[in-house]
């Protein structure tokens, strides 16, 4: 799975606005300070790829059982800034290294009731309203709910449909639109072309 073009090009050029963020820096997490709140670690000998990471990755279930399997995994998690935590989970998966910024992948879980507008959720919370959303982002079927896996292609392992967002605060990109539930870290793969 790699990014759309644009949205890998529209991280890239938010990310690469401020000073305050370099590569060349790895105790720093991806917002460019020593806050803690998000950190990536280096990858290691062995190439890892998102199903390596993440072979049992839930295609849904409960708010708790998520969060839990997130938290299990070291993985940061966010929820939407204007709803209720169980009604959206917002996982930060790993980050795809492009060029010397990373690119954010989600994994993202919304309520059964809000799957049928997909689009609007992707476009407002986690591109924060800046790059178009590709067409075949949608929900994985067979999920038993009450939150259901939202895939930028629902046709690939679930592990693969990871979709590119912006971070919030205090990261360069400052997505308003999320807010951090709990800490980790995110592991770093490297863009293949």
């Amino acid at each position: 799975m790699r990014p759309s073009l644009q949205a890998k090009n529209l991280i890239i050029a938010r990310s690469s606005q401020t000073s305050r963020f370099s590569s060349r820096q790895p105790s720093q997490g991806l917002g460019g300070g020593n806050t803690g709140t998000i950190a990536v670690i280096k990858t290691g000998p062995k190439a890892m790829t998102p199903e390596s990471l993440y072979p049992d990755l839930p295609i849904g279930g409960s708010y708790g059982d998520l969060l839990a399997y997130f938290v299990g995994k070291n993985v940061p998690t966010f929820r939407f800034v204007d709803m209720p935590a169980s009604m959206a989970c917002v996982a930060l998966g790993f980050a795809y290294i492009a060029v010397f910024f990373p690119i954010p992948v989600a994994y993202l879980y919304l309520d059964n009731s809000l799957t049928s507008q997909t689009w609007y959720y992707v476009y407002r919370y986690l591109a924060d309203s800046q790059y178009a959303i590709p067409p075949s982002v949608g929900p994985v079927s067979g999920s038993s709910g009450p939150l259901t896996m939202i895939s930028e292609d629902p046709s690939l392992m679930p592990a693969d449909g990871g979709i590119p967002f912006f971070l919030p605060p205090p990261t360069p990109q400052n997505n308003t639109n999320l807010v951090q539930v709990t800490l980790g870290q995110a592991p770093t793969i490297p863009l293949s072309n």
